[in-house]
């Protein structure tokens, strides 16, 4: 099974989606802030922040420079006079050259600050995104009960838990007596996330007792702290119970498959000029 590492430097489509996103509002930026704006708009970690080319210069940087300098030349970003800053510089709306007319009030200019061919683009990719959740979550809700629980493990070892020196150890089976994964925090385990994972269909929710029952097998444990997945939803009153012991953390089937795409876990870049995600067909394989 693999997958695109969370830790390996984005594609220039990706810092360009980025930039764009950083001056969708317009707004004049130097360098420094629009490099600072879209490292943290990509998530990059202290490493990829340092990771620098032969010449010396960071990598993150030089990305985004190539980016700019693109941008710049097809006419979408602009440099102020004194190349100091960046900005975007929407396409303004015709207007008529004929002398006005006596007693005739001029037709109101439409405004546009958010119609631009970039907002334009974030609005597809939004409605992209939002597609492939949808299709992301049907594809769960079909997998095999044992793949789902691996799933989950590595998405939340993707998302940092574990460290760099911490283990993940699949438990799931006809006997895991309620916990289908463990993340230790560091070598020794004395820190550890317990997991639980429910591959279930929509009108299939989690209930209270298994709540409950999840509640319980940490107890037997002595653990602090337990996060309860499903491809599904909670009922309302299996949040209030999870609420209620304060050392469980729920996350269900929306929720799942934004941290999924976020952290790149069972999908991968479209090959095209910008970065659209789809399915990971190789991830789903047996």
């Amino acid at each position: 099974m693999t997958k695109t590492l969370p830790n390996t430097m984005p594609s220039l489509a990706a810092f360009e989606q980025a930039v764009l996103e950083v001056l969708a509002d317009q707004k004049k930026r130097d360098f420094d802030s629009i490099c600072k704006a879209t490292a943290n708009q990509l998530q990059l970690t202290p490493k990829l922040l340092n990771e620098k080319l032969s010449g010396g210069a960071k990598r993150h940087q030089s990305h985004t420079l190539k980016v700019l300098k693109a941008l710049v030349s097809r006419g979408l970003v602009k440099q102020s006079k004194k190349k100091k800053s960046y900005y975007l510089d929407p396409p303004q709306p015709e207007t008529s050259k004929s002398k006005p007319q006596p007693n005739k009030q001029p037709t109101p200019q439409l405004q546009t600050p958010a119609s631009t061919a970039q907002q334009k683009i974030l609005t597809l990719l939004e409605t992209h995104q939002q597609e492939l959740a949808a299709q992301l979550r049907k594809r769960l809700q079909a997998s095999d009960p044992v793949f789902f629980e691996k799933l989950v493990l590595e998405l939340l070892w993707a998302m940092g838990y574990g460290g760099a020196q911490g283990q993940r150890i699949h438990t799931g089976g006809t006997n895991d007596h309620g916990l289908d994964g463990v993340i230790w925090q560091d070598p020794l385990g004395i820190y550890k996330i317990y997991l639980q994972a429910k591959r279930q269909i929509d009108k299939n929710p989690v209930r209270r007792p298994v709540i409950q029952q999840f509640y319980g097998a940490l107890a037997s444990r002595g653990a602090d702290r337990g996060v309860f997945i499903t491809s599904s939803r909670f009922s309302d009153k299996a949040r209030k119970e999870a609420q209620a012991y304060k050392v469980i953390t729920l996350i269900d089937g929306e929720e799942l498959t934004r941290l999924m795409i976020k952290y790149r876990v069972g999908v991968r870049p479209d090959p095209r000029p910008l970065e659209l995600l789809t399915i990971d067909e190789d991830y789903f394989k047996a």
